[in-house]
């Protein structure tokens, strides 16, 4: 049509040019022909910008930028940087949790490595530019390790005011794209800490119960791997399954780390030139809480053992714990007793401490005796508002820091006493300080008297503070302000209670053996319930306690003399202040004295001595013996008399030794003698 059109324009225009304007038919050809390259012209426009709609624009912003290229990135294999750091942090972190767990430095060294692996994994995760990831990371590694984690105002509103000037440099260069990015670059940080023990720091700050839960939160989660497991790609597998099992370990390990991040803040942070916590303190009190806990083997490594060697499908768990129990026994005997494995000795500690273990002595019942209206009680309490701030550099003067020591001693008992003290600096070196009054071992403070309101001095040693330079003080060479700095010291103060006694008591009902069951019980009701008051060990307040039972059953307060029911007694000692029971120097159930025998080779039953091992002084519990009666008075088994029934009261007594500790922070201004000399010359 078009090119009949032109044929018949160009026909047309063969006319004279004026003619041509004035013709009908030539105007009516024009229009036509303007319609068509309009009509051409626009699918020419349509078809450029489908073509433009398929491409990636060159002048996008940069957000519009990254959210194209977050869609067409491929998530979906290992083959990513993300993917390869974070499969190295996943079984790296599960290699150093098995062989690497215990404080040295190659576990340091690692956890310094993920902790940097761990910043490439997260913004490759988060697929943003990894200098935002980097500037947390960094700003970490010099405020922690280049200025020891000073957290003193003045310090902070200096290193966070220029971290804050830098961050919003970046944010402006971003278009605010990089905040988030650089908050979570913190999460290395708090993973390093995590790994390093920060849990079971929390725990012994807070003086927390140590459950089993809390055993395992504690002891039993490779953190690394925890870290690559959330920062590993969605589909990182071909395997759908793999992929569904990925995606709900990171739920659970998320919501696991959620957990953790809600215990509370460690109080106490101070004013001035304060350090937190350093990684040595973190890994230690894991360490201690270690000590507390077991001594046994990895979970991970049980769980292995009984799959792999034993082949106990079906009876996971119980064969996991009793191969626990197996090495916390062995790692008693040998690394506590000294003993050698494949010795009589090494073989019978392993059955005794298997014994202990397992013994129900810890299912005692008992109550605070309230007949003992003031127990002994001790408590340290530290003077510090007499507490010295101040220490000149070159004076060669002891600093004295008072403690006192409250102590109650109602019921008269003669005391020991041992008082030490020593002072840690900032690089964890240990100083013995000098205490007056001066006591030992061999020669200890002793009294009687009911209370003991005495004060101790703990000198701190002469020059323990290093000498004041430029590098060391922010006053400028050449001023006249007196140069001084701010140091930091634990004070550690302890004191060994020897000698303490304490004593519990508890009744029993014996009943004629010719009684029913159901005689006994009414006989209970009617006539024993009245009179057995004390059906559970009744144990005073004090530090420490000793819980017995004497019984056919639990806390069961009435006993015949039946075959098929043996008597059984059962005892342990429990530490109920808040210092360490250290040593037990007897203990008596003053069961020979009332003519009852333990069954043969159990003589230590009814009594003894005990030298606690370190993992035992760290129990709230010790277990002392468990047996059964092989005899006992004639008159008890078979009551003479109008009642078919005869009450008797136990009383168990223990001697022990008990120490008490506290530790608390001293910061002293160190000045320098020649330079406040000079300054008082020169305004002279």
């Amino acid at each position: 049509m078009g090119a009949f059109t032109n044929t018949f324009a160009r026909f047309g225009g063969k006319s004279n040019a004026s003619s041509s304007k004035s013709n009908p038919i030539n105007e009516a050809a024009a229009k036509m022909q303007a319609a068509e390259e309009e009509q051409s012209k626009k699918k020419e426009e349509t078809g450029a910008q489908q073509q433009v709609s398929n491409k990636e624009p060159e002048n996008k912003s940069p957000r519009s930028s990254y959210t194209t290229f977050k869609s067409s990135r491929s998530d979906s294999s290992l083959s990513s940087g993300a993917g390869i750091a974070s499969l190295i942090l996943l079984l790296g972190g599960i290699l150093k949790f098995i062989f690497f767990n215990e404080i040295s430095t190659i576990s340091y060294v690692l956890s310094l490595i993920f902790f940097v692996i761990a910043g490439y994994a997260l913004s490759e995760k988060l697929e943003t530019k990894k200098t935002a990831i980097l500037i947390p990371m960094f700003a970490f590694v010099v405020w922690y390790f280049m200025f020891n984690g000073r957290i003193d105002p003045q310090f902070l509103i200096y290193f966070f005011g220029t971290l804050g000037i830098i961050s919003v440099l970046f944010s402006l260069l971003s278009r605010g794209e990089s905040v988030k990015p650089e908050l979570l670059g913190l999460i290395p940080a708090l993973f390093l800490f995590l790994d390093q023990g920060l849990i079971a720091f929390m725990v012994e700050k807070l003086d927390l119960t140590i459950t089993p839960m809390m055993e395992t939160l504690i002891l039993s989660m490779p953190w690394w791997a925890l870290l690559g497991l959330i920062t590993l790609p969605a589909e990182f597998s071909k395997s759908s399954f793999l992929n569904t099992l990925a995606g709900l370990l990171k739920v659970l390990g998320i919501m696991y780390l959620i957990v953790v991040l809600i215990f509370p803040i460690i109080p106490e942070l101070g004013y001035e030139k304060l350090k937190i916590a350093g990684l040595e303190d973190i890994s230690a009190a894991q360490e201690r809480i270690k000590e507390k806990t077991s001594g046994g083997e990895n979970p991970f490594l049980s769980n292995l053992y009984c799959l792999l060697v034993k082949g106990e499908f079906n009876n996971l768990p119980g064969c996991t714990t009793n191969r626990q129990q197996e090495k916390i026994v062995e790692s008693i005997c040998k690394n506590e007793r000294k003993l050698d494995t494949g010795t009589i000795e090494f073989e019978n500690c392993m059955k005794t401490e298997k014994i202990k273990l397992n013994t129900p002595a810890l299912q005692i019942q008992g109550t605070i005796d309230q007949l003992i209206k003031e127990p002994f009680s001790a408590k340290i309490v530290p003077k510090k508002e007499s507490w010295p701030t101040v220490y000149a550099a070159e004076s060669g003067l002891q600093l004295p820091f008072p403690i006192e020591l409250q102590i109650k001693n109602p019921r008269g008992q003669e005391v020991k006493l041992v008082a030490s003290c020593s002072f840690e600096d900032a690089d964890k070196n240990i100083i013995i300080g000098k205490i007056l009054p001066e006591s030992t071992l061999d020669n200890p403070i002793k009294f009687s008297s009911e209370t003991f309101p005495g004060q101790f001095l703990c000198y701190l040693p002469p020059k323990i503070a290093s000498p004041i330079t430029e590098e060391s003080t922010d006053v400028p060479a050449g001023s006249a302000i007196i140069p001084e700095k701010t140091e930091q010291y634990t004070l550690n103060f302890e004191v060994q209670l020897l000698g303490l006694s304490t004593s519990s008591r508890l009744q029993r009902a014996f009943v004629d053996k010719e009684l029913t069951a159901d005689a006994v019980n009414r006989l209970y009701q009617d006539e024993i319930s009245k009179v057995i008051k004390v059906k559970e060990v009744q144990v005073p307040a004090d530090p420490a306690g000793l819980y017995f039972d004497i019984g056919q059953g639990t806390g069961q307060p009435t006993i015949q003399d039946l075959t098929y029911l043996p008597l059984v007694v059962r005892a342990y000692a429990k530490n109920q202040g808040q210092g360490e029971l250290t040593r037990i120097n007897q203990y008596n159930l003053h069961l020979y004295e009332a003519n009852f025998e333990p069954a043969e080779g159990l003589s230590t039953c009814f009594s003894g001595q005990m030298d606690l091992s370190k993992r035992e002084k760290s129990l709230r519990e010790v277990p002392l013996s468990t047996c059964l009666v092989a005899s006992y008075p004639d008159e008890l088994k078979n009551p003479v008399g109008i009642s078919p029934w005869v009450s008797k009261e136990f009383q168990a007594t223990m001697n022990y030794d008990y120490t008490l500790k506290s530790r608390d922070t001293i910061r002293l201004t160190v000045i320098e003698n020649n330079a406040a000399t000079e300054n008082t010359a020169a305004s002279s």
